[in-house]
């Protein structure tokens, strides 16, 4: 019975999270994948025993301690967080990841098929592409205590990766009119260095970059994430929950479908308490 009430202890925070208006999602269908995984990597982290107990026992203080051991934001493998997206995770500041999401004007996107990509998909990141990227920072807007400016502010992303000190991540300016071979040798010897500083940091054999997240559905994981609310924060059985989530669908359709979505959520908590070194998440949707 005590281990129970310890289970039950680990999943109910004394915090609130808070919901995200779905209203407020502009282009649910569109968004990019990693931008949905890194919003469901601190859905998860919200949700799991390490915050919940470090909450429990120093509240704020404690919280803010165990969520850098976590791996954010100050560790985070794409380098700092200039726009503040992780910085208060209680005042829902992870909420404009999904908020703020615009597609890349046309004249980017055919840059992007011309040189390669913009984003982190491949290893590989032009920075002079995301800085193009950049909306005025009079657009700025405050939520908790972290400024966020806009959807692409990528001038100052951009000066995140050259500011950090995270040996993962190597910013190049390459002569392209040098010949292939040239500039192989200036910088081959360079990143095995690095390479074993990474290795070194993480503590193991570092066998390629993390994988970029498949595609998930936002819509779907969120109304996984309500399932798990309602069954273990507010202490609803699975049919109640299925009748609430998923009202248009028979009631054991809907109570199973409940319980799976519980146990999805249950292993993304899982795997985002491993750290960010272990994410973006494969669990299938």
């Amino acid at each position: 019975m005590k281990g129970k009430k310890k289970q039950a202890a680990d999943r109910i925070p004394l915090y609130r999270i808070l919901p995200i208006d779905r209203a407020t999602i502009k282009d649910k269908e569109n968004l990019l994948a990693w931008i949905v995984d890194e919003f469901l990597f601190i859905e998860a982290l919200l949700r799991g025993p390490r915050l919940i107990t470090a909450h429990r026992k120093g509240q704020r203080p404690a919280f803010d301690t165990e969520w850098i051991a976590l791996g954010v934001p100050g560790q985070h493998p794409r380098g700092c967080d200039p726009l503040g997206y992780y910085s208060d995770p209680l005042n829902g500041t992870h909420h404009a990841l999904v908020q703020n999401f615009q597609p890349s004007p046309p004249e980017l996107r055919a840059a992007q098929a011309i040189r390669g990509t913009l984003l982190y998909e491949d290893g590989v990141k032009f920075i002079d592409l995301a800085a193009a990227a950049t909306r005025p920072r009079n657009h700025a807007i405050k939520l908790g205590s972290g400024y966020h400016f806009g959807a692409s502010d990528g001038l100052a992303e951009s000066l995140s990766y050259l500011q950090s000190r995270n040996p993962r991540f190597l910013c190049l300016c390459i002569d392209v009119t040098q010949t292939l071979e040239n500039i192989e040798d200036h910088f081959a010897d360079l990143l095995r260095e690095r390479r074993r500083q990474v290795e070194k940091l993480a503590g193991a054999t570092v066998s390629s970059a993390s994988p970029m997240p498949k595609q998930k559905n936002l819509t779907t994981w969120l109304d996984y994430l309500k399932c798990y609310d309602l069954h273990y924060i507010n202490g609803k059985s699975l049919e109640e929950t299925g009748k609430a989530v998923y009202p248009k669908v028979p009631i054991e359709s809907a109570k199973a479908r409940a319980n799976t979505a519980v146990g999805r959520v249950n292993k993304l908590i899982k795997q985002a308490e491993l750290g960010i070194q272990h994410w973006p998440s494969r669990i299938k949707q």
